[in-house]
């Protein structure tokens, strides 16, 4: 099947905002010829607490695929990655992102988060031969796969590594609450073009993924302790010490963009010696927005379900 869905198609089905959560994919699906996907909102009890974990479903069946997002971000995060997606997956909001429950005791470090998305992978997709993850999201993976390792298959690390911290990058000058709702998707632009982001897709993970606070004032529905969840070389280490632990097969993914900040000179690439490594992507480039296509058929040739999407 070829990639139909190009850059404007899927800003065309990005830019209006509608109470019906996935009303822009099915306009990015229509614009594009493909298929309108099945979607669906997916919740979880995922504690004693009563705090659950949210997800959001592509596609008939089972889900073969877990995906899992960075700091800040959320389950629509991989919007474009489903759009152009064969078969059924899943896309989980972490804890404290999303419509996934907020920690009480405001910890989002990946050990703290693994026994929620651990649940929320029981219950979505018991199946899946694969958890994807990026940033925050990647390093939970690593420890889902440490403490759960039933419920992970196969790992594909999307640039993420130990030694980079996986907080939120938010710019310094941009201020963290809005008075209006369109005062906060206005820094869209300047976010996506820092990011090498398509901005209509910026701007729509901004619109579901904000909510109006008690004091009438904008924000993004991830609690901000989880922007910045605390990392340095005690939490970098206890991960890495997960990552050499596990004994699943293992992929990693760098773009060319993050290749730089991943790396110290001489430090190897991976301490797992049968994981393959790969490099997608140019500078200034995101590898979920723009390489899409190629991501997910290196994922597909890795689980063994691939078909061609050229």
């Amino acid at each position: 099947m070829s990639d139909a869905t190009t850059a404007d198609d899927v800003r065309a089905g990005h830019n209006g905002l509608s109470d019906n959560e996935f009303e822009d994919v099915v306009q990015a699906a229509t614009s594009s010829g493909r298929p309108v996907p099945k979607l669906r909102r997916k919740w979880v009890n995922a504690g004693v607490d009563g705090s659950h974990v949210s997800g959001v479903a592509w596609g008939k069946g089972s889900p073969e695929l877990v995906l899992l997002h960075g700091s800040g971000e959320s389950a629509r995060r991989f919007d474009r990655l489903g759009l152009v997606s064969t078969r059924p997956l899943v896309a989980i909001d972490l804890p404290g992102h999303g419509q996934s429950s907020w920690r009480r005791d405001g910890r989002y470090q990946p050990h703290h988060l693994a026994n929620s998305v651990a649940a929320a992978i029981r219950s979505f997709a018991p199946g899946a031969g694969a958890v994807v993850g990026t940033g925050l999201g990647g390093l939970v993976a690593v420890a889902v796969a440490a403490r759960h390792p039933f419920q992970v298959r196969r790992l594909v690390l999307v640039d993420t590594w130990p030694s980079v911290d996986p907080g939120l990058a938010w710019p310094a000058d941009v201020p963290d609450s809005f008075g209006t709702r369109e005062e906060l998707l206005s820094v869209a632009p300047r976010l996506s073009e820092r990011n090498g982001r398509f901005e209509a897709v910026v701007r729509s993970e901004f619109a579901h993924g904000s909510r109006q606070r008690n004091d009438g004032r904008w924000v993004l529905r991830h609690d901000p302790r989880a922007a910045d969840p605390g990392w340095g070389d005690r939490e970098a280490e206890a991960l890495w010490a997960d990552l050499r632990g596990l004994s699943l097969p293992e992929l990693v993914i760098f773009s060319a963009r993050f290749r730089d900040q991943a790396f110290k000179p001489g430090e190897p690439r991976t301490t797992a010696p049968d994981a393959q490594v790969i490099e997608l992507g140019g500078t200034g480039q995101d590898i979920f927005d723009d390489w899409a296509v190629e991501l997910l058929t290196a994922i597909e040739q890795f689980t063994g379900t691939h078909d061609d999407l050229s």
